[in-house]
């Protein structure tokens, strides 16, 4: 008689594997569609084996935020630290651009949830203290350096979020929709909207998105240095 076939190896259930499923779920069919149960089936568990781990969605939305943070320290303790002639701008930089690349790889609203978990979390906190770092380091004081920090991050959640056509998650969907928005404007009177008739093409789509989030990188990164104070204050005495 011949031997049955093994039983197949489950993966064991952890925090690690339920939130690589939800940002599974949340990136193929958008944040609304992560629930415990949807999770439960998808890791072919009972929604009490996901309470185990996560008490309500609400928990389980604050761990994928802290992957999210985890990730993007990561990826600076990677970056060698900010130097030249202006640090800070090389600082900024990184921060933005390890920020938008871990975004990225997810859905806009899954991009939203980070600004929620940007003190709460142990990489949340090493991300802000480094960048408060850079600010007070050109001469911004706490009240100044939180708000830039501030809109460090909000511009990078900003240029995920609004990427032209990103909100739509089915690829057919999208290129349908940015169609009739871009016949939409082209069609509009010259006389009135001239330069928007010429921006159709680009108001509807994101044909390049390194030139997309490049240029937006360096707007903001722009912006924070023409705010650079004409003196520095004296700098937070460390604890000891």
């Amino acid at each position: 008689m011949a031997a049955s076939d093994p039983s197949p190896t489950r993966t064991k259930l952890d925090r690690d594997v339920v939130v690589d499923a939800a940002l599974g779920v949340a990136d193929a069919e958008g944040l609304e569609a992560v629930t415990i149960r949807r999770l439960a089936r998808e890791l072919a568990v009972t929604p009490m084996a996901l309470y185990w781990h996560f008490k309500d969605k609400d928990t389980l939305l604050a761990a994928i935020a802290d992957r999210m943070w985890d990730e993007t320290q990561a990826a600076l303790d990677a970056t060698p630290a900010a130097g030249g002639a202006d640090p800070m701008s090389v600082g900024i930089r990184q921060v933005l651009e390890a920020l938008v690349m871990v975004m990225r790889r997810h859905q806009p609203a899954v991009a939203g949830l980070m600004p929620t978990r940007v003190v709460e979390c142990a990489s949340g906190l090493s991300v802000t203290e480094r960048t408060l770092g850079l600010l007070a380091e050109r001469g911004f004081d706490p009240p100044r350096a939180a708000m830039f920090a501030r809109y460090v991050l909000c511009s990078a959640v900003m240029l995920v979020e609004c990427q032209p056509g990103v909100e739509i998650v089915e690829p057919a969907e999208r290129a349908e929709v940015q169609r009739r928005k871009k016949i939409a404007l082209a069609s509009l009177s010259p006389e009135l909207y001239p330069n928007t008739v010429a921006a159709a093409d680009y108001l509807t789509g994101c044909d390049s998105p390194e030139s997309y989030f490049g240029d937006g990188v360096e707007l903001v990164i722009a912006g924070v240095r023409n705010q650079v104070p004409d003196h520095k204050p004296a700098r937070a005495r460390r604890s000891s």
